[in-house]
């Protein structure tokens, strides 16, 4: 399963944020395999407010394992953390992933009991499929 931990810094924490990054960067480095994405949030200005990382990990409970270990964690950086599983979509992993998805939301949004449901004389139907390259031409 992946887990996304989102995390924001306490108020006044920049100085022990920067003299931990190296420990934090460290301990990222040896979980690379696991991380599938991340890297701190930040506020208009630049500076680090919090950091946000998606996690491969068996259990809830394994990503808390991590996060106890986690340098600005051990260090209370964090004013909170929130640790909630989640779905990859993009990138897609495996490739083809989204059109499977889209397929599996047309045919739910066409089905006879949701358009019974909302009151339809007849299914919906949907355009079949919309290329990225139309998407990129919109204003």
């Amino acid at each position: 399963m992946i887990v996304l931990v989102l995390c924001r810094d306490r108020p006044g924490t920049q100085e022990l944020r920067r003299a931990i990054r190296p420990a934090h960067l460290e301990y990222m480095m040896a979980a690379r395999s696991r991380l599938v994405f991340g890297g701190p949030l930040t506020a208009e200005d630049g500076l680090a407010v919090g950091a946000v990382f998606a996690l491969r990990v068996a259990t809830t409970s394994e990503a808390s394992r991590f996060l106890a270990g986690e340098p600005y964690h051990q260090a209370g950086v964090f004013e909170s953390v929130v640790v909630h599983p989640m779905r990859q979509m993009v990138p897609e992993d495996p490739p083809g992933l989204l059109d499977a998805e889209l397929d599996r939301a047309r045919a739910a949004a066409v089905d006879t009991s949701v358009a019974d449901a909302a009151g339809l004389a007849e299914p919906i139907s949907l355009p079949r499929k919309r290329g990225y390259s139309d998407l990129e031409k919109r204003p």
